[in-house]
């Protein structure tokens, strides 16, 4: 058995543990399936949220990576996020449409 450091970070909250695992693949394995758990354990809970996972071997060398950024909007929040993506193109046509004049 190798023993690997699992460092996961959820919302900011940050864990460390050392575990044992036969290889690499199969401690990569269980990080992976860990941060899928707690995504379906800590959503819906409001609109971001942030996840991640780092495996690193006994020699404190990195071998795994792996994170997932929650972003939700409700019907408002798209709403307004479309209103100023039209503001923004309506003020970039304008600025081509009127180049100013250099002197």
């Amino acid at each position: 058995m190798r023993t690997f450091k699992v460092t996961t970070v959820v919302d900011g909250d940050v864990s460390e543990n050392d575990v044992e695992f036969e290889s690499e693949k199969a401690v990569t394995d269980d990080a992976q399936l860990s941060l899928a758990d707690v995504v379906r354990e800590k959503l819906p809970n409001g609109s971001h949220a942030a996840f991640s996972a780092k495996v690193e071997d006994e020699y404190g060398t990195e071998v795994y990576r792996a994170s997932l950024d929650f972003r939700a909007k409700g019907a408002q929040e798209i709403a307004d996020d479309e209103i100023a993506a039209d503001e923004a193109a309506a003020a970039v046509a304008s600025a081509l449409a009127n180049p100013l004049e250099r002197g």
